[in-house]
């Protein structure tokens, strides 16, 4: 292991200690909220980076599976500190977007349903089982 790397990852842990003492929050909430800001960011990235390459190019349809799958991606990653549950919801969407890749006439619909069904059925399912 690179002692530097290390060094910083350490580095990272006070700060994010600090902030949460700062903020009156527990240490989960504070790596949730930092986790989320820096998942946020990504997410808009990536979302600008396929609209603008596909506008270049003329392909608007495969917009609602890309952006599913890459939604889809974004929740597995967040969700990796979360409940089980949540990177499952992400392997969801995924699958969906990828289902709107080979069948492009059902896209909208896929997209519809994954983000209008999926977070219905799996915020009941994390709530009856998680409290909340």
């Amino acid at each position: 292991v690179d002692r530097r790397s290390s060094c910083r990852f350490s580095r990272r842990g006070d700060d994010v200690a600090q902030g949460a003492q700062a903020a009156d929050l527990s240490i989960v909430e504070a790596g949730k909220k930092t986790s989320s800001q820096s998942l946020s960011a990504d997410l808009r990235w990536r979302a600008v980076n396929v609209r603008v390459g596909a506008a270049r190019r003329g392909d608007f349809d495969v917009l609602p599976a890309m952006w599913m799958l890459l939604y889809g991606a974004g929740v597995i990653t967040g969700g990796a500190f979360s409940v089980r549950l949540v990177p499952t919801m992400g392997a969801c969407f995924m699958v969906a977007g990828a289902f709107g890749l080979l069948f492009p006439a059902w896209q909208n619909v896929l997209l519809a349903i994954s983000f209008g069904g999926l977070h219905l059925v799996f915020g009941a399912l994390i709530s009856k089982n998680h409290g909340g």
